[in-house]
């Protein structure tokens, strides 16, 4: 790990890559292990998604949600993330969505029940109850693992985040 590595962020450091380059990564990730998948335009009004894929008859939207800040509140922060797609989810819903994927770079804290993740889930069931289709999150560590998964290909690419 390098010395500017913050404790709880590994060995990638998304903070470097920014926004838009970090919504490429995780589009690349997505395309890597889901060739089907659909890569919106990054910095265009995208309506809540980032990528979609269909899957048979589900169609799962995917919306990137990153931050300079990664030692914030990550519920509260992520929770008025999910808040403020409110209307996207809906029309989304309308339009056949059946799940939705937000991927972030804020790392989630595992203590049971008390921890980010948990608590976290707790609100994702609320928004799913409330949309209507299920909500799933992949935290800071769960990007890192598909990025020790990827080629070095990918990893290349995205150097800048080493």
């Amino acid at each position: 790990m390098t010395g500017a590595a913050v404790a709880g962020q590994g060995r990638y450091l998304y903070e470097r890559l920014g926004e838009k380059t970090f919504q490429q990564l995780c589009s690349a990730l997505l395309a890597h292990v889901f060739s089907d998948t659909r890569c919106y335009p990054v910095g265009h009004a995208d309506g809540g998604r980032d990528a979609t894929r269909q899957d048979g008859e589900r169609l799962i939207v995917y919306q990137v949600k990153w931050t300079s800040k990664p030692g914030q509140s990550p519920v509260a922060w992520l929770n008025d993330a999910i808040a403020g797609e409110a209307d996207n989810s809906r029309r989304l819903v309308k339009e056949g969505a059946t799940a939705y994927y937000l991927l972030t770079s804020v790392a989630g804290t595992a203590v049971p029940k008390r921890g980010s993740m948990d608590t976290l889930d707790t609100a994702l069931a609320e928004h799913a109850r409330q949309f209507g289709i299920p909500f799933s999150i992949w935290w800071r560590d769960d990007i890192n693992a598909r990025v020790d998964a990827s080629p070095t290909e990918l990893k290349w690419a995205y150097s800048d985040m080493r």
